[in-house]
């Protein structure tokens, strides 16, 4: 054999074992999909993180990036509730996210109390939102704490059920009141919910503009059934005219009880 030839049959071979490689490494390539989003989902008041495992899921099957932190004192973090958390614990817990992962072009979804939370988030944080959407979610009033919407006799119940516990917290209302027809589903989250530290609702929130001034804004309100104590919210947001306004048909613990219904919606909103 000449040299040439030898040279020839073992530049094909190199080529050939180039080709073998490479073709299982381009196999397993994860192209990240033009439509894929950064979700960062805050739960709601005596839930955590926890709530939105199904939704997480579905949202990630669909290709997007999926944030489910748990607030302070709550869900797998219950083991630090105490006197000293309030509703700037809370704020920083969803600020804190976003600087440890290095976040940016956001869809910051806020569910019931974390509204408040999110909505100051938002404000100190607008330009590495892309999307705030309010999920049957309270909006804050500068200077106005949580504990004003309640009835005084109702949080007198909750101010003495605070003091009954080193860590300040008061107890969750019965399942029913979060719309669960399915007393399986009614089990599980009976199971995991936990006090809601009371601070986060005596400490005033504070804006310096109107919620989510300057920000693409969505409001999905929840109304299969409809939570009275949100309906107060829902007219605010149906009032927005920079707002989206969208109903689904499901209840106020969507997540829960229609996790792909929620997730659907939730990227329809973002496609």
């Amino acid at each position: 054999m000449s040299d040439s030839s030898l040279f020839d049959r073992r530049t094909c071979l190199s080529t050939l074992a180039a080709a073998t490689l490479a073709a299982p490494l381009a196999a397993k390539a994860d192209p990240v999909p033009v439509s894929r989003r950064t979700f960062v989902l805050i739960h709601g008041a005596w839930f955590g993180g926890w709530c939105w495992a199904k939704v997480a899921d579905r949202l990630r099957d669909k290709g997007h990036r999926v944030f489910t932190p748990s607030l302070t004192g709550l869900g797998d973090r219950a083991h630090l509730a105490a006197p000293n958390v309030t509703l700037s614990t809370h704020v920083a817990d969803v600020i804190d996210v976003l600087d440890s992962e290095e976040l940016s072009d956001v869809v910051l979804v806020a569910h019931s109390y974390s509204g408040v939370p999110c909505a100051m988030v938002a404000e100190r944080t607008s330009a590495r939102i892309r999307r705030l959407i309010f999920l049957d979610a309270v909006l804050p009033e500068d200077g106005k704490p949580l504990s004003t919407l309640s009835s005084p006799k109702l949080w007198e119940e909750r101010v003495a059920a605070s003091k009954a516990t080193p860590a300040n917290g008061f107890p969750p209302p019965p399942v029913a009141a979060f719309g669960m027809a399915d007393p399986d589903q009614a089990d599980w989250l009976e199971r995991r919910l936990r006090p809601q530290p009371i601070g986060t609702y005596l400490e005033p929130p504070k804006l310096a503009k109107p919620v989510g001034d300057g920000i693409d804004t969505v409001y999905v309100s929840c109304e299969a059934p409809a939570m009275a104590a949100i309906d107060p919210f829902r007219a605010c947001a149906r009032a927005r005219p920079d707002w989206h306004f969208q109903s689904v048909s499901a209840s106020h613990a969507c997540m829960i009880a229609d996790p792909q219904l929620t997730a659907d919606t939730l990227a329809e909103l973002v496609a």
